[in-house]
């Protein structure tokens, strides 16, 4: 009887831990959310296009560095069939929140999602 009583006691703690250590893991998951970033770029050899980033946990609270990070990387655009490089980034913001000038808002409205 003891040993049925010891084996049943280590599967209850065994069950337990496990229970106790996904809550864990899972509110840690929760913690890290995905936002998505867009940025207006002009590319070398001309043209101008809203390239779309995705950002986890507080990374879109720095858009500069962001913007920076980009700089010089190559992107697909709707504009060529090849990519191009990214010359210059003028304005990154949110996804959900429109640009600050006229004129990215006016390319991130002909840019397809």
């Amino acid at each position: 009887m003891k040993r049925i009583n010891f084996y049943t006691k280590n599967i209850a703690m065994k069950f337990m831990l496990v229970v106790i250590s996904g809550v864990i893991f899972s509110s840690q998951v929760n913690a890290v959310q995905r936002q998505d970033v867009k940025c207006y770029v002009e590319l070398y050899g001309g043209g101008e296009t809203v390239i779309f980033i995705e950002t986890y946990g507080d990374q879109a609270k720095h858009l500069n560095h962001i913007a920076k990070q980009w700089l010089n990387k190559k992107v697909m655009t709707q504009i060529a069939k090849e990519k191009k490089v990214i010359y210059k980034v003028h304005e990154c913001a949110l996804l959900n929140i429109p640009f600050k000038t006229s004129k990215a808002r006016a390319v991130d409205d002909n840019t397809g999602r």
